[in-house]
């Protein structure tokens, strides 16, 4: 990996973390911990298509989206060109995508397998959710494809380019990236931490966030909440 490649001038790294310690406050705390428990209709199974759901939606995927773009873009006078968001060789980001997607998924797989669940109920799982429910995850794909490829991609990780080389900034945003998912069981927290890996790579190989914002989207659609 050549680090001589610069990645997109980035905000300071007090303001990259603050930004994400904001947005997990709004998303998992406000979101997913006290606005889930009080409109959906049931808590246990958050991704049921249900108007609660649509009205969760509806209220904290604006607010997380404006967080993360003024707190990106409008205070630091940045253009989203400038966080990453560079359409240059999209064939080639497309096609990055599509890798990086897919070795999401063999890591999930490979994870799930390691803990004991065989290929067949692997593949089950994967396919069982319904087409409403693919929706969904599309909807919750696009939105973490945005907002998580700008937090973490687009200001984190030239953040800590800064003041380290290309392969440690990697793996500190990537084990940061693991951590704000607030999942601290060994498998999910090591799965973020390989997924926050793939796409910092497809961000360094591709020199946007074009590539990792599409692998992040489709493995979303794909796997879900597996």
């Amino acid at each position: 990996m050549n680090d001589t490649q610069t990645v997109d001038v980035a905000p300071g790294l007090s303001r990259s973390l603050a930004l994400i310690a904001a947005q997990a406050i709004v998303l998992f705390v406000l979101g997913v911990g006290l606005l889930g428990q009080l409109l959906l209709p049931n808590p246990g199974d958050p991704f049921a298509p249900s108007a609660g759901l649509a009205v969760l939606f509806a209220v904290i995927m604006p607010l997380t989206v404006a967080i993360v773009y003024f707190g990106s873009c409008r205070r630091p006078r940045r253009t989203l060109a400038e966080v990453g968001w560079v359409g240059t060789r999209m064939i080639q980001s497309i096609l990055l995508g599509l890798l990086g997607a897919a070795a999401c998924v063999v890591v999930l797989v490979a994870l799930l397998a390691a803990m004991g669940d065989s290929l067949v109920a692997i593949g089950e799982s994967l396919l069982a959710p319904s087409a409403a429910r693919r929706v969904i995850f599309l909807i919750i794909g696009l939105h973490a494809a945005f907002t998580e490829e700008t937090l973490f991609r687009g200001n984190l990780l030239g953040a800590f380019q800064a003041r380290m080389g290309s392969v440690p900034a990697i793996l500190v945003t990537s084990a940061v990236f693991a951590f704000y998912h607030l999942q601290f069981n060994p498998v999910p927290l090591l799965a973020k931490f390989v997924f926050g890996v793939v796409f910092a790579v497809l961000r360094r190989t591709s020199g946007s966030l074009v590539a990792p914002a599409i692998a992040h989207a489709l493995f979303w659609t794909f796997a879900g909440s597996l």
